[in-house]
């Protein structure tokens, strides 16, 4: 149904299908810094500003909002569950572990998991 370029391993198969398509499309946006792209500036987040503010439950729920924001503008495939998308301090590691919970456009019955670590993107 959906393909794209395969921007993680170009020798073995140059696109990806389905669910991989969306979910590098996902972390494409949340691993792109805003103006990082020339001609698309409004392209991705700028959760990589708000990486070095003081670990607290006010910078987990930006992290959440800038998350959700940006994935909700940028990528019209996603239908995203704020219920269950959560932002999770880990003081000891100095970082976030972001869970985006979403459901796919045209891929019925079925929630998919974006996890990844603020300090990893």
């Amino acid at each position: 149904m959906y393909s794209d370029i395969n921007v993680h391993s170009p020798t073995k198969d140059p696109l990806v299908y389905g669910e991989a398509s969306v979910m590098q499309s996902v972390f494409s946006i949340l691993a792109t810094r805003r103006t990082e792209r020339l001609f698309r500036p409004t392209l991705g987040s700028d959760l990589e500003n708000i990486l070095f503010d003081n670990m607290s439950t006010l910078t987990e729920m930006q992290i959440r909002k800038e998350s959700y924001d940006a994935v909700d503008e940028q990528e019209p495939r996603v239908i995203l569950n704020s219920a269950k998308s959560v932002v999770t301090a880990i003081p000891e590691e100095q970082t976030y572990e972001t869970k985006l919970v979403f459901s796919i456009e045209g891929i019925a019955f079925q929630n998919f998991e974006f996890i990844g670590e603020l300090g990893d993107l």
